[in-house]
């Protein structure tokens, strides 16, 4: 191809494919991997390694996508998130290198999202726009004379910041990295930011955005001449290489261990003795791929299951909580590391318990059987390849590739996991592989970092003030001339902000028309059979050899008073022992003949607005294993017990844990399902069970656990009695139909050891009063939520509603985000009449829940053209037309049919949603004046943000 020298080629087999490598001459790198997968996906990296903490590669990475040269419009992201078939949209900022990935399984489409990306890239509008970092970034507020600071990234930062293990990585980070970049935080340090000027922003630009220093990938089937020409015409043609080379270097081995404390910032009545501790092994940058995958393997052999010899004995010493480790190579070192919470010993106590654990490990050597079973499982997992559908699998790749190609290395050579697992499952046949990798990686290693994060009461209160300090200092030494150039600059962004693009300028964003959408939905088959009185949901579907279930019991038997130990009960089962296998040879069982188990619950809501609450045990597993998945599966169902004292109180520890860093990072969905509780009872019951109702029963469990350990034990085998019922199971299969057999053949077995008895509903638990929340965090940012029963005011559900949130996100996100600095927002409808408002990380409280109630002014007064509104259509139809597996098709089939909700009903929304126009949108303003004047609001934050505000019926923390 003109203009391409091919670099190398390499067949890679597991993804039916082969990849090429070609440089270019204005001297950017291209990988292109060719396979038949139509998920096409296509992303441009630039090596970015900061200098410092003020997050400029973060912000630039917000800030080329708010328009271009050949896009001048101020957010050209967002025109393609509402207007695209896109599968994944995205940028991501690294410690060292800066993404930008598009996916999408249109041609069309494809090339569009690949020209929008390609110009933002190279030709933003920075250069002629300086509000972008005042936006983007950060800039002065001059609000009734007090000087602050706003700016996206600067309120996300907050927020992210408050995150205690992200603070603990941090510390010990920049102990281990003098000399190199991963010593800086590469989001922006709140207190650093505001030292970015434009003109290092330009710089910054100028310096690492040129084609010398992109790697540009592509994946998939596509004409990839095409694409080469495209980019190379219309962009990498029109730069000159320079022969600056941007390097990231190793950093150079430190030959000590490293011992080190940092703070975070607890509130009144947290506990003061709670602590954070890491410890960060660094390997070298030339630790060869397989070995890497081995240390992956270790890893999880060592602390991924209850039986894994580090986590049990870690745990049984009481070393601390929530003890998880990881074994990842996402920058240019390999890291295995261990994080726990509240241990008990200081970091040379844990250094020196690692250095003799792991000696007389390797001295005793590993169980053969366990480290068989769990290379059964990771093969599985690696060979199955299921991401998800949000993640496309050449981005998967993608982010891989980029563990050697950052760095000048082969980029293929992480994409081969899979043949080094089995040349890891060879190697290991022979004894002393892996206990040779702890001696030469962990055992001998010579650059270590254990780090201590200790509670500091008012920690975040005090740096607001030295801020307010340093603002008052700065306001006070401004001149006349400096405070109207900072309100010029203030009106300027302003007035850039509320200034619409021109249809001329929107019209320049390509897009596909909605005659180009599938009009018909795609049926997944379902049959309903009857197998001896057990009733099986059934996709015959294709799914190589693998099995895919979910056993689904209707949990209405269960007690209020015994909802929240149902998630307890859920997440001990295959965890503890049972009556015939100890913690050890269960785990065996599961890891060397499943490829996955779990235990969770879902609720099941009807179109009547009825619920029905499950009790789901879902497994996938190879064909020939099928009897072993029943036979597992009855075992634990039958015969957990729940005695061991230590174990169990383990249990309860990571439990709270991740419910408390849950609260920390997840506080939209926290507010949002909050609000829901005052008046849907499917939110009450699921609140009970797994939300704030559950946190507080779990809590109280944790702070009196030897006073209620003999309690729970009753409570978690009646909770289970009345659960596992074969009276109230339905089976959800998908496989082919000689599979179904093979499940069926067993099916009758298993379901008549089961419970019998006939037991009546319980009664449900009550709605959440008194509503209207403010729950008190450390987060130095808000998280607000406001929601309706839109049923409730006599409103159907229509399809058109899902286009109106489309369209209500982008007013939240020009109101909430662009114009008040909170980094997300958004809104949903259901076709249960549910619907919701949030914001996320937000610096403000008040003028948001204004905004959510402008919401229906708005809507009543839109004035979108034809092309507008059909980019709104497209942008709803993408979430219901994403690729997936046959799996989780099969699964969506057997959910929908117990909801209610038929093709025809799915038919139906589509036609509505496609032909939804500009007069319809605006008939749901009433809609939404009802929905506010509901009132249910719900807001996470700070106690000086919620408390004494009148819009709350309580205050209080959790």
């Amino acid at each position: 191809m003109n203009g391409y020298k091919l670099l190398y080629k390499r067949a890679l087999p597991h993804m039916d494919g082969e990849g090429f490598v070609y440089e270019h001459k204005s001297g950017a790198k291209v990988m292109h991997i060719k396979n038949g997968d139509n998920n096409k996906v296509f992303s441009v990296t630039f090596r970015t390694p900061p200098t410092d903490d003020t997050g400029i590669a973060h912000i630039m990475e917000h800030a080329v996508l708010n328009g271009s040269q050949k896009y001048p419009l101020k957010d050209p992201f967002m025109q393609l998130a509402n207007g695209s078939l896109y599968t994944f949209l995205n940028a991501f900022t690294y410690p060292d290198k800066t993404m930008y990935p598009v996916a999408s399984t249109n041609d069309t489409d494809f090339m569009n999202l690949m020209d929008v990306y390609l110009d933002a890239v190279f030709f933003p509008m920075i250069y002629e726009r300086p509000t972008t970092l005042a936006q983007e970034g950060w800039h002065y507020q001059l609000e009734d004379g007090e000087l602050k600071y706003n700016g996206i990234v600067y309120n996300e930062m907050k927020g992210a910041l408050s995150d205690p293990y992200r603070l603990l990585s941090n510390v010990v980070g920049r102990e281990m990295h003098p000399k190199s970049c991963l010593r800086h935080e590469s989001g922006g340090n709140p207190e650093a930011i505001p030292n970015i000027t434009n003109d290092d922003f330009i710089d910054f630009h100028k310096k690492y955005y040129r084609p010398e220093n992109a790697l540009i990938y592509f994946y998939g089937d596509m004409d990839i001449e095409v694409c080469f020409q495209k980019m190379a015409d219309s962009y990498l043609s029109k730069f000159e290489p320079t022969g600056e080379i941007v390097e990231i270097t190793p950093e150079p081995p430190l030959g000590k261990t490293i011992y080190t404390t940092g703070e975070y910032s607890v509130t009144e009545g947290d506990d003061l003795n709670d602590n954070y501790m890491i410890a960060s092994y660094l390997l070298p940058h030339s630790t060869p791929p397989i070995d890497v995958v081995a240390l992956k393997v270790l890893n999880y052999i060592l602390l991924a299951t209850p039986a894994s010899p580090l986590y049990k004995a870690m745990a049984e010493a009481e070393l601390g909580e929530d003890i998880s480790g990881s074994m990842s190579k996402d920058v240019i070192h390999p890291y295995w590391g261990i994080t726990l919470k509240n241990a008990t010993l200081s970091c040379e106590g844990l250094d020196k318990f690692l250095e003799n654990f792991l000696t007389e490990l390797c001295d005793k050597g590993l169980s053969k059987d366990f480290v068989m079973a769990c290379l059964n499982f990771l093969e599985f997992q690696a060979k199955e390849e299921d991401f998800g559908s949000s993640t496309p699998k050449g981005l998967v790749y993608n982010l891989r590739s980029m563990a050697s190609w950052l760095y000048g290395d082969d980029p293929f050579e992480p994409l081969m996991g899979i043949h080094h697992l089995e040349k890891v499952r060879n190697a290991s046949q022979y004894g002393g592989f892996f206990e040779g990798l702890i001696r030469k990686y962990l055992l001998d290693n010579k650059h270590k970092g254990f780090a201590q994060l200790n509670p500091v009461l008012g920690l975040d209160e005090k740096k607001e003030q030295e801020e307010q300090e340093k603002l008052a200092t700065i306001n006070a030494g401004l001149t006349d001339a400096d405070r109207e150039d900072i309100k010029a600059k203030q009106q300027a962004l302003k007035e850039f902000q509320e200034t619409p693009d021109t249809a001329e300028v929107l019209a320049l964003i390509p897009r596909l028309a909605v005659a180009d959408i599938k009009t018909k939905i795609e049926r997944t088959p379902l049959q309903i059979r009857d197998e001896g009185g057990a009733k099986v949901l059934h996709s015959p579907l294709e799914t190589n050899g693998i099995i895919y279930t979910a056993m689904l019991f209707d949990m209405r038997t269960v007690p209020a008073d015994l909802l929240p130990y149902v998630n307890i009960l859920q997440y001990m089962l295959s965890k503890v022992a049972t009556k015939n296998h100890d913690t050890t040879h269960l785990t065996q069982e599961i890891k060397g003949y499943l490829g996955g188990l779990g235990f969770s619950m879902d609720i099941i809501s009807k179109q009547n607005g009825d619920f029905v609450p499950m009790a789901v045990v879902s497994a996938k597993f190879l064909s020939q294993n099928t009897t072993k998945m029943f036979d597992i599966v009855a075992e634990i169902l039958q015969y957990s017990v729940f005695s061991d004292k230590s174990q169990v109180k383990t249990y309860l520890l990571e439990m709270r844990a991740g419910m408390e860093d849950w609260v920390l990072t997840s506080g939209s969905s926290l507010a949002v399902s909050r609000s829901i509780t005052y008046f849907a009872p499917a939110a009450a019951y699921q609140d009970a069970a797994n939300g704030l109702g559950y946190y507080e029963i779990l809590k109280n469990l944790c702070d009196n656990f030897d006073a209620e350990f003999e309690n729970l034990q009753d409570k978690l085998h009646y909770t289970a009695w009345t659960i596992y019922n074969r009276n109230r199971v339905q089976y959800s299969l998908v496989c082919n139909e000689e599979l179904y057999d093979q499940y069926v053949a067993g099916l009758a077995g298993f379901n008549s050891i089961l419970v019998g008895e006939d037991l009546p509903d319980a009664e449900q638990p009550a709605l959440v009063t008194p509503k209207n929340e403010g729950l008190v965090t450390a987060s130095k940012v808000q998280y607000c939520a406001l929601s309706a029963n839109f049923g409730a005011d006599g409103y159907g559900y229509h399809g058109g509603l899902k286009v109106l949130g489309n369209v209500l996100d982008n007013y939240l996100y020009e109101e909430i985000r662009v114009k008040g600095g909170s980094y997300g927002c958004g809104s949903g409808f259901n076709t249960r009449g549910i619907m919701f408002m949030y914001s996320y990380r937000d610096p403000e409280l008040e003028a948001t829940y204004e905004i959510f109630k402008k919401s229906a002014e708005h809507i009543r007064n839109l004035d979108l053209s034809q092309r507008e509104m059909e980019k709104f259509i497209i942008g709803t139809i993408r979430a219901f037309d994403r690729p997936a597996t046959n799996a989780h098709k099969g699964l969506t089939a057997a959910v929908n049919y117990l909801q209610g909700w038929t093709d025809d009903d799915k038919q139906k929304e589509r036609d509505e949603i496609l032909a939804t126009d500009l007069t319809k949108i605006k008939s749901f303003a009433d809609l939404l004046v009802d929905a506010v004047a509901q009132d249910n609001i719900c807001a996470v934050g700070s106690a000086t943000a919620l408390e004494g505000k009148p819009m709350f019926g309580s205050v209080y923390k959790i």
